[in-house]
Parts: structure tokens; C-alpha cells; sequence
């Protein structure tokens, strides 16, 4: 399948209305926040040429995917948590854009407690090298998202529109998708380039259309970020244009972690003590704005 076959499953030529874009007030001291940050936890290695040829694309183009960057033994630990957290309707939230009775995807409440398998992803030395390698010191680890989206064939709606992160003007978002995703399965979309260029008046509006973007910036520039499991797909999201593609065929699975140089200012996070206390010094330092239960 096709972007172009994708989106004709869908009424896309609304155009779209929304509040103006409008980063967190946090943002505005977000060098000071990032220059405390260095200082306090610097990165002295020298640089992993593992990544650098990565984090080149990724500043070039917005988006960049690592091949073969987890085990899949150790992504199918995370799927079966997912898998069993849905079966319990209280560690779970519907989404839903349009009619009620129709969820657009399910996400679970405290991805950390309800999939520990996750943790040894999001704070473990390969990770930990790469996030640091782009932001120069040990971040912090934001939100941590656990989802599965489903075929429902209505409009897309909510973050299946294009937008740009609001939460902080400094961030690197990694993506594991549980199985293998191609346009059929809804994979993530970005704007190439527009971490560098957008178009005059972008932050009038929060929410685009997908014909407003493909439009701006022609269909050939929105790009499906199709992945094998074990991939690992990192996008700028606080800069440029991205969406989710509503799914048409299969469901899709994913994880979806943040990284920022402050605590994320809206939700609450949380991570079990035992598990924080089984951690090494680095490694908290990654989850230390997560509440410890």
C-alpha cells in the first residue's frame, strides 16, 4: 500500500481549526534549564560513532531510524505487558476523536508499573549512550507512552493531524514499534525538514489538516516512517510537523519515549521504588522527576 491508497480511506480535505501553537512557559528558560543540566551531569565520553552518523540525519532531515537497536526477545516482554494491560480496563485510557462508542487507540496509565519490561529499554547503556550522545549530558526521561491504535475508518482526528510538540522546545522522541509496521498498520509521519523550515504563520494554528500540510509542503515531504520491530525511530517532534497515520488494515503497537533536559509539566510519572533502587547512579539520574511508589 501507498500514502496516496492510505489517505483515500480517509475524508482528509477538512480544513482544520485549532488554537493557536503555544510552547510551554517552561520553554522560555530552557537554556539556563539545559546549561544546569550539563553542568550537573555532563557527558565527558568521546563521541560514539555508533550515533553520530545517526544524530547527523537526524538534525539534517528531523527523523532518522536505527536499524536492529533492541532484541526482539526483549520488545515481545514489552508486548505481552501491553497485551496483558488491556485486559484489565483500570490500567488503561480509550481514546477516542469522534464517536464515542469507538476508540481510536488505548493506552496504558503507568507504563513503568503495568510493563516493567520497559525499563530496561528507556535507562539501559545503549540508550543511555545515544540520548546522551545528542544532548551533550545525561537527560531526563519524560513521558513514557504505551499504546495500541486501532482500524476504525473514520477521519483522523486528535495526533493523527499534523502538529508540533508543545511540551518544551528541547527534546528527542524514540518510537519502538511492537511489530513490524508498513502504511497499512498506521506508522508514524514527518515533515521532512521542517525542524529547519516552516511555513509563514505555522504557529497561528496548533492542529493542520493533512491536505493543509500536503498541500504546503506537497505529498512527496511527508514521509511514513515504516519500521521492523526492534527498530528504533527518533524524530525531533518539538520542531517539526508529525502525525500518526490512522491505521487502514492492522492494528498497531507501540512505545514511545521522551527525552528533555526538565520534567514534563502536564501528567504524572511513575516508577516503582524497588525498580528505581535496582538501578545504577546513571540510570536514576534518567528517572529522577518520575514519582517513586
Amino acid at each position: 500500500m501507498q500514502l496516496e491508497d492510505a489517505l483515500l480511506r480517509f475524508d482528509t480535505s477538512t480544513i482544520v481549526s485549532s488554537e493557536a501553537h503555544r510552547y510551554d512557559p517552561i520553554s522560555a528558560n530552557v537554556e539556563e534549564l539545559y546549561s544546569d543540566r550539563k553542568a550537573k551531569y555532563p557527558h565527558n565520553a568521546p563521541p560514539d560513532w555508533r550515533w553520530c552518523r545517526h544524530l547527523q540525519v537526524l538534525d539534517l532531515q528531523g527523523y532518522v531510524t536505527i536499524p536492529n537497536f533492541i532484541p526482539l526477545e526483549q520488545l515481545s516482554h514489552v508486548r505481552e505487558h501491553l497485551e496483558s494491560a488491556l485486559q484489565n480496563p483500570a490500567s488503561c485510557k480509550h481514546v477516542h476523536f469522534y464517536d464515542e462508542s469507538i476508540p481510536h487507540f488505548t493506552k496504558v496509565k503507568h507504563p513503568l508499573i503495568q510493563a516493567p519490561s520497559i525499563l530496561p529499554i528507556a535507562v539501559g547503556d545503549k540508550m543511555s549512550a545515544l540520548v546522551s550522545e545528542y544532548f551533550g549530558c545525561t537527560p531526563l526521561l519524560g513521558a513514557v507512552n504505551l499504546r495500541k491504535s486501532y482500524v476504525t475508518g473514520e477521519p483522523p482526528g486528535g495526533n493523527q493531524l499534523y502538529h508540533v510538540d508543545q511540551n518544551t522546545t528541547l527534546m528527542l522522541k524514540v518510537f519502538f514499534y511492537l511489530h513490524d509496521v508498513d502504511i497499512s498498520a498506521g506508522p508514524f509521519m514527518y515533515v521532512r525538514a521542517t525542524n529547519h523550515f516552516k511555513h509563514p504563520g505555522w504557529e497561528q494554528k496548533y492542529i493542520w489538516s493533512h491536505k493543509e500540510i500536503i498541500d504546503i509542503y506537497g505529498i512527496e515531504n511527508t514521509i511514513p516512517l515504516t519500521a521492523k520491530a526492534g527498530d528504533a525511530v527518533l524524530a525531533l517532534t518539538h520542531k517539526g510537523f508529525h502525525c500518526g497515520l490512522p491505521p487502514t488494515e492492522k492494528e498497531r503497537s507501540m512505545l514511545t519515549l521522551n527525552y528533555m533536559i526538565h520534567p514534563e509539566t502536564h501528567g504524572t510519572w511513575q516508577i516503582g521504588q524497588e525498580q528505581y533502587n535496582s538501578l545504577t547512579p546513571t540510570q536514576q539520574c534518567l528517572v529522577e522527576a518520575f514519582e517513586r511508589i
